[in-house]
């Protein structure tokens, strides 16, 4: 009866809406747990003590979300007729799925051929509940195609920033995504002379209130295309001891640029920990980069499990890089340390190449056109080629939902 999702669904879910009528609190909270997976970090889950009548109310006065969830105690005739009296006041396209007390095969049928996204037995939990829920929002609204890659330093002075232009380099002219990369710095930013090889124009505080303001003409004034399919957010002239811009409003900036761009590369070195939190949990990918010394080392010990904490325990998107081996004249930590001491995979360890980064730093020259840089582009582009190389599935759009359903049973 509830069509486990055996693939599991790991995307960055589209923006979109989920409201939740429930009768039991178990169930409630275990809705409530979708919050703390990175996958449903831009769906807004809303959680109601009540049922279909409940429902109804609401949306007397309010619009429904793309996804509604009904809980009901009973499956007689009378819950039905409380359908057709809820879809008068649903929005068109309005997908439901109902949870059920019993497991009534006859039932599930008439519902799921109805246009019902599916017909669930209580109790509901786990990772059955969250795939079978992405599954219906990717196929009601579509898979989004964005990416969001971070790179996070265990300390300054690591090659954090090089990394993330070296990538978002990469991503864009390797592997010909189209690539939009950002600092959230503020005004310790050198993106704009590191990319474009120009001083920055504006602040990110201005690039927030274009997207808060939802002005597509000013956001695009302040993002430089630098090749064919790179391009960046031109930040830098900020206060340097001052935070002018507010989370809820970076988050604004974030899903705007997502809903444009295949990939968003974004540098969190010397950002503030609120903007960095933000960033973590919603990334599909994580740079985490040291170097081989011990106080880096320590800083990264804390790091992965902070990281690990903000996505409800889970590290498997997390790629460790060791930076500047060699950098310490024989003092490195072995690599078999590090790993034993962190308890967790190096994914790529890079020379010391000071020559090569200087260069990128200070000039912006492309890393591909230096000598020895073609070497170097490759193994960063090595932490990301997994994520592009496999295709999505294209999954087939249902022109179901509680809308349709109720069009034919009317007919019927």
């Amino acid at each position: 009866m509830n069509n486990i999702v055996t693939d599991k669904l790991s995307v960055l879910l589209p923006n979109s809406r989920i409201h939740l009528f429930s009768v039991y609190e178990d169930t409630r909270n275990a809705v409530l747990k979708l919050k703390d997976d990175w996958r449903f970090a831009r769906v807004d889950i809303q959680i109601y003590d009540g049922d279909v009548t409940t429902a109804k109310e609401l949306y007397k006065s309010q619009s429904s979300p793309e996804l509604l969830l009904l809980e009901t105690e009973t499956t007689e005739d009378g819950f039905v007729d409380s359908l057709e009296e809820l879809a008068e006041y649903c929005n068109e396209g309005t997908s439901a799925m109902v949870i059920g007390p019993v497991n009534d095969i006859s039932l599930y049928r008439k519902l799921v051929g109805m246009g019902i996204s599916d017909y669930l037995v209580r109790p509901v939990g786990g990772d059955d509940l969250s795939n079978i829920i992405a599954k219906s929002l990717v196929d009601k609204v579509g898979l989004s195609q964005s990416n969001l890659i971070c790179v996070i330093g265990a300390k300054g002075g690591v090659g954090t920033s090089s990394i993330s232009y070296a990538l978002a380099k990469g991503i864009s002219e390797d592997m010909g995504q189209k690539t939009v990369v950002m600092d959230c710095c503020g005004g310790w930013s050198y993106l704009a002379r590191a990319i474009g090889g120009e001083e920055p124009t504006t602040t990110l505080s201005e690039a927030c209130k274009m997207a808060v303001k939802d002005d597509e003409e000013g956001l695009q004034r302040l993002t430089v295309e630098a090749s064919k399919n790179l391009s960046y957010i031109a930040t830098g002239v900020d206060n340097l001891l001052e935070d002018e811009v507010s989370g809820q409003d970076f988050e604004v900036l974030i899903d705007k640029l997502m809903s444009k761009y295949p990939v968003l590369c974004i540098d969190l070195s010397m950002s503030p920990s609120y903007l960095k939190k933000i960033i973590l949990r919603k990334a599909n990918r994580i740079i985490l980069v040291t170097n081989a010394s011990l106080p880096s080392l320590r800083s990264c010990r804390t790091l992965i499990n902070d990281i690990s904490a903000q996505r409800g325990g889970e590290e498997d998107d997390i790629r460790l890089v060791v930076n500047m081996k060699g950098f310490l004249a024989g003092y490195d930590i072995q690599k078999s340390d590090i790993e034993t001491s962190l308890d967790f995979k190096i994914s790529l360890m890079l020379d010391y190449e000071p020559k090569i980064w200087g260069r990128v730093e200070s000039k912006g020259d492309d890393l591909s056109k230096i000598k020895g840089g073609s070497t170097v582009l490759a193994q960063v582009i090595s932490l990301v080629s997994g994520m592009f190389e496999q295709k999505k599935e294209n999954i087939k759009q249902s022109k179901g939902g509680l809308t349709s359903f109720l069009d034919i049973f009317k007919n019927s």
